[in-house]
């Protein structure tokens, strides 16, 4: 169903609930109330979509690099600190 005939048919359901007197317009406003918020939690979800997959760009493009680059460095070191360590029967 399309968004125009969703909206038609919304249309004839409160202009059908208005028949029923302050009890209708009740329903008409909570129905109104309800799909507004509905509209509104799901821009919200949808930007938080949008932020999720930014995130996730960011650690693939930039912090999982530098993570490898880090351990790359602590291999390194402890190269080094096996290059420095005496050899042999000696403890101390």
């Amino acid at each position: 169903m399309e968004a125009s005939s969703t909206a038609a048919a919304a249309e004839q359901g409160i202009g059908g609930l208005l028949q029923y007197g302050a009890v209708g317009v009740l329903a008409a406003a909570a129905l109104w109330f309800f799909r507004q918020v509905y509209q509104d939690m799901r821009t919200r979800l949808d930007r938080a979509e949008t932020r999720a997959a930014e995130l996730a760009d960011t650690m693939r493009d930039q912090v999982v690099p530098a993570l490898v680059a880090s351990s790359e460095a602590v291999k390194a070191c402890m190269r080094l600190i096996d290059d420095f360590r005496p050899r042999g029967g000696q403890q101390g």
